[in-house]
Formats: C-alpha cells, structure tokens, sequence
C-alpha cells in the first residue's frame, strides 16, 4: 500500500519523430500502471509543461507491443517502440547511456525481456488473472490501517486488496457473499462490507479509471455463486458431505 505513491518510472528531454518524418524536442514521461491511467508514455512540449499540467500530455498507451530496441547511428541512439499493428514509436537521445535506460525500463514494464524479472509480484499481473487485478486508491478509513495507492483482485468468490508495490502480498479479503452491496460512477467503485468479513462491516470507497470492469467482474461473480448456491445439485453435495462428516 502507498500513500505517496509516484507513478513515474522515467522521464527526460528526447527528440521525438513526427508524421513529416522530422525529430521535435520534447520531454518524455513513462508512467506505470496505477488508479489513474494504464502503463503509457506522455509527451509533452518541455518539462515546464509537464509540471504545469501534471498529467494530460499527448498519451501513448503500452499495448499490444511487438519489439522494444535501440540502435545507435551518426552519434545518436534511437530507441524503437513497435506495436502489433505495424505502428513504429520512435525516441531519439544523444546519450547512449539514456538510450539503454529507456530501452531497460520499457522493457521490463513491458515484460518484453526474458532475462529481466522485473517489478515485484508482476507475474502475477501476467498470468490468466491479469483482466482481475485492478489498479485503484483506496480512499482513508477507519476499518484499515492502510490507505493509498494499491490493487484490487476479484476472484470467483472473493475480493482481495493487494500490496501495488508487492502484489503477492494480500493485505485483507472480503468474500463476496459478505458483500451486502456495491455501486459504482466513472471514477469510484464502493462496497459495502458485513460483520462477517476481517475488516468488519462499513463502507469502502475505491477511486480508478476501471470502476466499471470491476462492478461487472463482481456482479458476474456474485451472480455465478447466488446460482451455484441455489442449484439442487450444488446443494445435494453440500448434504452429502454433511451426512458423511456426521457418519464419521
């Protein structure tokens, strides 16, 4: 959990390839995954900019990426960000030393380099569960000692909160038959918790970008386990292994 959470990974002055083919100065920035956007590059005009307008630059987002590389030419390194769509990002820099840092951190972020391991706990955002881990921020409660900058994982029957510097650290669960309810607007995803759960009952309030996709993976679930619950077959077995725990 972090409550002083940077998402910056990298940033700095380059030359950038325009449509015409010509190379403009700007100030670049790589920015992780977090409550507030995907992991992306922003450009801005310079770094004044960049501070003056925090976020909101021209945004590159890191998706579907074919090849991360850099090569070195007339005195200047060019590093090649290629997506699967044939689309071609290109970063130029004096330095060769910027050009292998920008071409590391790329890389790792974007799990291209297999000698690498990269951030903490990222296997886990890449495995088959990845469209379940969200990134959100965790509003200040009383039912936590925690707050800030973190992750929120929605399984079958359960919502996990994950350390976003750790994320194979689960910091508390709440199973979603605890749930008495949950809503959510274009920025916000909140829940209702039950005695039952670890943190007690109360409110939780969680500010991201994907409020929708977690109200959809919970209600999916939520659903998939009411009808579970309900099947006479499900509650067939459940007296079966009642009746044999009691025999013996």
């Amino acid at each position: 959990m972090s409550t002083n959470f940077n998402d910056i990974v990298k940033q700095g002055s380059v030359r950038i390839k325009n449509k015409l083919g010509m190379y403009q100065e700007s100030w670049l920035i790589l920015r992780r995954p977090s409550s507030r956007g995907p992991l992306r590059l922003e450009k801005f005009k310079n770094e004044k900019a960049s501070m003056l307008m925090e976020s909101g630059g021209k945004c590159i987002e890191l998706k579907d990426i074919y090849e991360i590389d850099n090569i070195r030419k007339d005195n200047k390194s060019t590093v090649n960000v290629m997506f699967e769509n044939g689309k071609c990002f290109q970063i130029a820099v004096i330095l060769e030393s910027e050009a292998t840092a920008w071409t590391m951190f790329l890389r790792e972020f974007c799990r291209l380099s297999e000698q690498r391991e990269g951030p903490p706990g990222m296997d886990l955002l890449l495995n088959s569960n990845m469209q379940d881990v969200f990134n959100v921020f965790l509003v200040e409660t009383p039912l936590l000692n925690v707050c800030g900058e973190c992750l929120l994982q929605v399984t079958y029957d359960s919502i996990y909160l994950l350390d976003v510097d750790d994320p194979k650290r689960r910091v508390t669960v709440w199973p979603l038959p605890s749930l008495r309810r949950y809503s959510r607007d274009a920025s916000k995803f909140i829940f209702e918790s039950g005695r039952s759960c670890k943190t007690g009952e109360g409110i939780f309030i969680f500010n991201t970008i994907h409020s929708e996709d977690i109200y959809q993976k919970v209600s999916g679930a939520s659903n998939a386990l009411a009808r579970l619950y309900a099947s006479p077959v499900r509650l067939r077995s459940i007296f079966q292994v009642q009746s044999r725990q009691i025999l013996l």
